[in-house]
C-alpha cells in the first residue's frame, strides 16, 4: 500500500511502562514516575491487596486549523503495578503532578504500641 507524507497510521491504543524512581525511607516510600502529556485528570492511582496500580492518559491537541503531517508520540495508556511489601497508611498517602511528572508519597503504618504487664503468680 502507498502512502503519503500526510496519511497518519496509528495502532489500536496500547500500554506502555512508564520510568519510575522510588526512593524509600524510614518512615515512607517515594516514587517518581514520568507520564509526558498526562495531567490530573488523566492519572489514576489505586491500590487493590497489596498492589499499587498507577495508570495515566495522556492528551494531545492539534491546534486549531492544522493537520498533522508527522507523529511519534505514543497513542496509549501508561501502566505500572508494584507489589507493595510495607503497611501503608492509606488515609495517608498524596500525590502531585507537575509537567507529566508524578510525585507519589506513601506513608509507612505505626505499628500499634501496648505495654504488656507482667503479674507474679
Amino acid at each position: 500500500m502507498n502512502t503519503t507524507s500526510t496519511e497518519i497510521k496509528t495502532k489500536e491504543k496500547e500500554s506502555f511502562s512508564p520510568p519510575v524512581n522510588i526512593y524509600e525511607h524510614a518512615s515512607e516510600t517515594i516514587l517518581v514516575v514520568d507520564l509526558p502529556g498526562v495531567d490530573e485528570k488523566g492519572v489514576d492511582i489505586s491500590f487493590e491487596k497489596d498492589t499499587l496500580i498507577i495508570k495515566g492518559d495522556p492528551t494531545y491537541t492539534v491546534p486549531e486549523g492544522y493537520k498533522i503531517v508527522h507523529k511519534e508520540f505514543l497513542l496509549g495508556q501508561y501502566v505500572r503495578k508494584f507489589t507493595v511489601n510495607k503497611p501503608i497508611d492509606l488515609e495517608k498517602v498524596s500525590a502531585v503532578i507537575k509537567n507529566g511528572r508524578v510525585t507519589l508519597k506513601l506513608p509507612y503504618t505505626i505499628p500499634n504500641s501496648k505495654k504488656i504487664e507482667v503479674k507474679t503468680v
